[in-house]
């Protein structure tokens, strides 16, 4: 196996592990959000998945060569959210799987960050998605859920 086919198949189990974690949410907390003190209210789980959906899209223009859009602003459903993740991720994945071994040392040019190796691309989405993973977990659990869903 390669380190390509490596990150590939984990984008695709993050993305999945995603869509997972949103079919498992009280669908009344899709759209909550807490608010912190002194600040703007955090953000709720269908806007952390499509935050997810544009790096991943994002990520993946990168490692094709391309230049990347602008971040869509994605009015996801639970359907819309499970379909989006699971479909950018598996692009992500795609562009991951075309690497090649000198591409994980080429210098990409992210939009804000500057020049990026390819193999912190790689794995930058992938880390995304996992932290915010986590953050709809602790969602569920604010508000009363405990059980921890695995996929």
């Amino acid at each position: 196996m390669t380190a390509q086919q490596f990150m590939s198949d984990h984008v695709q189990r993050m993305g999945l592990s995603v869509a997972h974690f949103v079919a498992t949410t009280e669908p009344s907390l899709l759209n909550w959000s807490q608010a912190a003190p002194n600040s703007e209210p955090t953000r709720t789980v269908l806007e952390l998945v499509g935050e997810c959906v544009n790096a991943n899209r994002m990520f993946a223009a990168l490692l094709r060569g391309e230049s990347p859009e602008k971040p869509a602003d994605l009015n996801l459903t639970l359907e819309t959210a499970q379909h989006e993740i699971i479909a950018s991720s598996n692009e992500l994945a795609a562009a991951i799987g075309y690497m090649n071994e000198e591409d994980f040392e080429k210098d990409f040019i992210h939009p804000v960050r500057g020049p990026l190796k390819g193999k912190i691309l790689a794995m930058g989405a992938y880390r995304n998605m996992a932290y915010h993973s986590g953050q709809i977990n602790f969602i569920q659990i604010l508000n009363g859920d405990h059980e921890f869903h695995v996929p």
